[in-house]
């Protein structure tokens, strides 16, 4: 069974521009009610998202892991996060640049 969906979201394209391309980045969450995959054109809505998504954290937890997804070094988020989620789960964030071509028509 497929349950998969597709969405069209439009971005400025000096917001997210590496070279030609396009970042994008999937969460993956093992959750007790089974894998979910998302993608995202902005790494600061990936972490937050991850930071919804995970089970086990308490309200506190998350609001200080929201904090430390504003910081460019990741090492304290995933050191809080990892020690606060339920180990009965796993998540990953992948990022992939996108290289795109102009359009030949």
């Amino acid at each position: 069974m497929n349950n998969s969906k597709s969405y069209r979201t439009w971005i400025q394209s000096d917001d997210n521009n590496s070279h030609g391309g396009i970042t994008v980045y999937t969460v993956a969450c093992n959750l007790s009610e089974g894998i979910q995959a998302d993608v995202f054109a902005f790494e600061h809505d990936a972490y937050l998202y991850l930071v919804d998504q995970a089970e086990g954290l308490t309200d506190a937890q998350r609001i200080e892991l929201v904090q430390l997804a504003d910081l460019p070094d990741r090492e304290p988020f995933w050191d809080v996060f990892n020690a606060s989620v339920s180990p009965l789960t796993s998540y990953r964030i992948e990022s992939l640049t996108l290289q795109l071509q102009a359009n030949l028509f």
